[in-house]
């Protein structure tokens, strides 16, 4: 085995579970259900998710919370240290997904998902993220899409200023780099994982990959961070405004076409299983909700 066979082996064996994931199959689970309340979440949360093996800033705290009979919202804010931190703002794509070209709605569903585990600025990420995924259905310009999606957070809160500044790094800076330094520097005090640093990484990296596959991909990789879950929502959105041509097989190859879930116990699923199970999903939950 040659050092490129090792490297696509190790990115198919190191991580085969991602609880992001299973979060997200859980919300197919409520979708096909037509179910979509906090209370049906919770419920599910409880019986579904394996808050055991989770990392604590994602879920630990709020299936502890919700274990004690502690419901929504209060399960996302009682003693959870984490509740501002991108548990909700790197899983709420699928609200978007949910809700293509109908912004309001995805920011509802977000905000139903997150107030069980997150709260404050936390759920903001989440709106924004939902937001940002439902509005690429309908817009084709990278830039746009940005502003669109920043004016869709309540004005009156300390997320939001955090995206019109990331946003006027932009404006302002002529590379990446220099835009990102601002940045950091500005949100250095913020742990890694929070939302903060965080969602100014996705908006320079959308805005100098300006709609380049590979470019972002390696913007948002270079600004480090919570790497994994701040290229997730970004990349989602290009494949959505540009469809699978954008991925070349360097991206595809090395991870199989299989994904690992954990909803009870191990499941094994195709990926293009997961994706019509998805969008059955969805068709269902959209004839239900008309």
């Amino acid at each position: 085995m040659n050092a490129g066979e090792r490297e696509k082996q190790w990115m198919k064996e190191a991580f085969p579970v991602r609880i992001q994931d299973s979060c997200e199959d859980n919300w197919n689970v409520c979708m096909e259900s037509g179910d979509v309340s906090d209370q049906k979440l919770f419920r599910d949360w409880i019986s579904q998710v394996p808050g055991s093996l989770a990392p604590s800033h994602l879920v630990v705290a709020a299936i502890r919370n919700l274990r004690l009979g502690i419901r929504p919202p209060e399960s996302g804010m009682h003693l959870n240290y984490y509740s501002d931190w991108i548990g909700v703002q790197m899983r709420t794509m699928i609200h978007g997904m949910v809700a293509p070209g109908n912004p309001k709605l995805a920011a509802e569903l977000a905000v139903r998902d997150g107030i069980i585990s997150h709260s404050n600025s936390g759920i903001l990420g989440g709106m924004f993220n939902a937001v940002l995924i439902s509005l690429a259905f309908v817009e084709r310009d990278i830039r746009e899409l940005l502003r669109k999606t920043i004016d869709c957070i309540p004005k009156d809160s300390e997320y939001y200023q955090v995206l019109l500044f990331a946003l006027k790094q932009c404006e302002e800076q002529k590379s990446w780099r220099e835009a990102w330094r601002k940045c950091e520097k500005k949100y250095e005090d913020y742990n890694w994982i929070h939302v903060y640093p965080n969602v100014a990484a996705q908006i320079i990296a959308l805005w100098y990959g300006n709609g380049d596959f590979d470019k972002t991909a390696e913007i948002i990789c270079m600004e480090g961070k919570d790497a994994d879950c701040t290229a997730a929502p970004v990349l989602n959105a290009l494949g959505i405004m540009f469809g699978s041509a954008v991925l070349d097989k360097k991206w595809t190859e090395p991870l199989g076409t299989e994904i690992h879930l954990l909803l009870r116990k191990y499941k094994t699923i195709s990926l293009d299983k997961l994706c019509e199970v998805t969008v059955e999903s969805v068709r269902q939950f959209c004839r239900k909700m008309a």
